[in-house]
């Protein structure tokens, strides 16, 4: 019988899948040699990645990628307030304050193979943030936000008239005007369905103007940037460094830059409208109504104290009347009876002050009680005895707590 010592080992089966060195080379020998042995006996399904090509390629066009809506979450990350909003890559780096990345993005936009221009709409996006360093970013490379007056006027024959193209260019083509309307030729008329017409013609389009805007997110940085120099420059600089219909037209409007302010909205409109109405009307923000109302009167003083004053057509409601249906604080009337508001002012339903704080959806107590503390005894006698043409008086439909109110300032 066989001892066990004598039993001769057998070699066991390697695997395919295993990597294995060769010992058996001598310190001596060619490193080469070794690891070209070595590398004949990698594992089958690998890859040398030395070998791949290297750029990355994938079936969605860059144009999608810069436009797609992607989510990320505010700056409440957790708890009940915890929220998400989904957004592109230039607006979420608006919604960051990220002007470095505006610029990049907007520089791979411009870039594309199929080049995408960035929204003019991000101006809604810009002004809540109030970043006047943003504005003059997106200034810069749309020339977007101003209401640019309409251009003047050619001369035309009587049934024909040029039409230019979209570059500016008359290129000898002749617009028909149509019929006579009460004898004359109606310019604005015709050119209402021209789909070749460059600009909006009056009575076709409206834009609110970007100060008014401003204003009523209470964006004070930002008004006072729309007031310097430093507005101008921008829309200069998209005037000059591009070649576009709004950019021909800016360079135009922009040879004297005495309308300028005009343009941007610290102006009073044809209906009386004014940053002022703009910054009590539905504010954004109640408490930032009387700061931003400071900075209208240190930049614009008389514009602000005809707005104070004036009332909006139709309707004849004045800022004050307006600020009744806010949550304002009371400093704010303190501010606007110190600048020439008129408590005694009505709309054209007969409506006064005291008719709209009564009768608001969600009642304004504070100011409420500070309105009828805060005027003399003879205004507030001759506010609650005016009637409306849709109430007999001031205090038809009041509540006990309102009547309390009510009888306890009669009695002082």
């Amino acid at each position: 019988m066989k001892e066990e010592d004598d039993e001769v080992p057998q070699p066991v089966k390697q695997s395919a899948n295993i990597i294995t060195f060769n010992d058996s080379c001598d310190d001596d020998s060619d490193a080469d040699s070794c690891a070209s042995d070595e590398t004949e006996r990698r594992p089958v399904g690998y890859t040398n990645l030395a070998k791949r090509f290297h750029t990355v390629s994938v079936k969605v066009k860059p144009n999608r990628l810069l436009s797609y809506d992607g989510k990320w979450a505010t700056e409440l990350t957790s708890g009940p307030d915890a929220s998400a909003r989904t957004a592109d890559p230039i607006t979420l780096a608006i919604l960051e304050n990220d002007i470095e990345a505006f610029h990049q993005i907007a520089d791979m936009m411009e870039g594309l193979e199929e080049p995408m221009a960035v929204p003019v709409a991000l101006l809604h996006t810009i002004l809540p943030s109030d970043s006047p360093e943003m504005l003059d970013a997106f200034i810069r490379r749309t020339g977007g936000g101003l209401s640019l007056p309409e251009p003047k006027a050619q001369k035309s024959t009587d049934d024909m008239d040029p039409m230019e193209d979209h570059d500016g260019n008359d290129g000898g083509a002749k617009f028909y005007l149509g019929l006579d309307v009460d004898g004359k030729k109606r310019k604005d008329l015709a050119r209402r369905e021209d789909p070749n017409a460059p600009y909006a013609y009056a009575g076709t389009s409206y834009q609110i103007p970007i100060a008014w805007y401003a204003a009523s997110r209470q964006a004070t940085a930002i008004l006072e940037y729309l007031n310097s120099p430093r507005a101008i420059e921008a829309y200069k600089y998209y005037a000059e460094t591009e070649k576009t219909m709004l950019a021909t037209r800016l360079a135009e409007v922009l040879t004297s830059t005495d309308d300028f302010h005009e343009m941007v909205g610290f102006s009073i409109s044809r209906f009386a409208e004014t940053p002022v109405l703009a910054t009590i009307w539905g504010p954004a923000k109640p408490d930032k109504i009387l700061p931003t109302l400071k900075k209208l009167m240190e930049l614009q003083p008389r514009l602000t104290a005809d707005g104070v004053r004036l009332q909006v057509k139709p309707g004849r409601m004045s800022p004050i009347l307006f600020l009744c249906q806010t949550k304002a604080p009371v400093e704010v009337f303190d501010w606007m009876m110190a600048n020439g508001a008129d408590p005694l002012v009505r709309d054209e339903r007969g409506w006064n002050i005291l008719h709209i704080l009564f009768t608001s959806g969600n009642l304004n107590w504070e100011l409420i009680e500070h309105v009828l503390t805060k005027l003399p005894a003879d205004v507030t006698r001759a506010l609650m005895a005016q009637q409306s043409s849709t109430q007999r008086n001031t205090v038809s439909d009041a509540t006990l707590r309102l009547l309390s109110v009510l009888l306890n300032q009669t009695r002082t």
